[in-house]
């Protein structure tokens, strides 16, 4: 066999080679970016249920905090007109004793 002709398949067999072992590290590499990103997937997503979750339940808090701040106007007004009978009645009952 000629030299030169042997050089040269000597070279394409070393590039085949080459070719081949940075195939393989680029399909290693592609299958963990994909493992990744699942896992980073998952997490996003456990992430935006919690947020929901937070969201239902500040909305429920917040219809709650309504509620008891319209039943303390309501007690308000109850203990004003309360007030008001207490001290009418103890300016009458003043009035009947002068002492």
């Amino acid at each position: 066999m000629n030299n030169p002709l042997m050089l040269a398949v000597i070279i394409e067999s070393m590039a085949l080679v080459v070719m081949l072992v940075v195939l393989l590290y680029l399909a290693r590499t592609l299958l963990k970016l994909k493992r990744d990103y699942r896992v980073l997937n998952d997490v996003v997503q456990a992430n935006c249920n919690d947020i929901a979750g937070l969201c239902t339940a500040a909305l429920t808090v917040d219809s709650r905090i309504a509620t008891v701040d319209r039943q303390m106007v309501v007690a308000d007004e109850h203990v004003n007109a309360l007030a008001e009978k207490f001290a009418e009645a103890a300016s009458s009952q003043q009035s009947d004793h002068p002492y």
